[in-house]
C-alpha cells in the first residue's frame, strides 16, 4: 500500500503532535533514539522478524538494548526506531478506510513507547502491562 504525498502529510502532522505531548522526560530519552518513519516495512525485514502479512508491523526497534550493551559492541549498527506509516494509519481505520486521527495518535504513541521500552531491555510482556502492548 504506497502512500501518496497527503497521507504521508497527514500522518508526519499527527506524529509531531504526538511527540510535542509526550512528557519531556520521554523527549529526552528520544533525543538518544533516532526515529525513522517509513511507509512500509521492507519485504525482508518482515520476513526476518517472522510477520506474514505487511500491516502487521507497526514498529520495530533495531539495535541492542541499553541492558545488553558492552564496549564489545564497539562498530554494531546504531539503534534506530521505525515506525510504518501505513501499517499505523490502517490500525486506525474505520470498516470503510477512514483514518481516525485520534486513533491514530493513540497507536503513535503506544508504539513509540513500546520500541523505546524495548531501546531500554524491556520485553514485551512488560510493556504490555505498562499499556504499550
Amino acid at each position: 500500500m504506497g502512500l501518496d504525498r497527503h497521507q504521508r502529510e497527514r500522518f508526519d502532522r499527527v506524529f509531531e503532535a504526538v511527540f510535542e505531548t509526550l512528557p519531556d522526560e520521554v523527549r529526552a530519552l528520544l533525543q538518544q533514539v533516532p526515529v525513522c518513519l517509513e511507509d512500509e516495512a521492507d519485504p525482508a525485514l518482515l520476513a526476518e522478524v517472522g510477520c506474514t502479512e505487511p500491516g502487521e508491523l507497526l514498529g520495530l526497534y533495531t539495535g541492542t538494548p541499553l541492558t545488553e550493551r558492552s564496549h564489545d559492541l564497539a562498530g554494531e549498527p546504531s539503534e534506530l526506531i521505525h515506525l510504518f506509516r501505513a501499517s499505523l494509519m490502517a490500525a486506525a481505520a474505520d470498516a470503510h478506510g477512514r483514518i481516525n486521527e485520534r486513533e491514530l495518535a493513540e497507536q503513535i504513541r503506544i508504539t513509540l513507547m513500546h520500541e523505546l521500552g524495548h531501546h531500554y531491555g524491556l520485553d514485551d510482556g512488560r510493556l504490555d502491562q505498562l499499556g504499550f502492548g
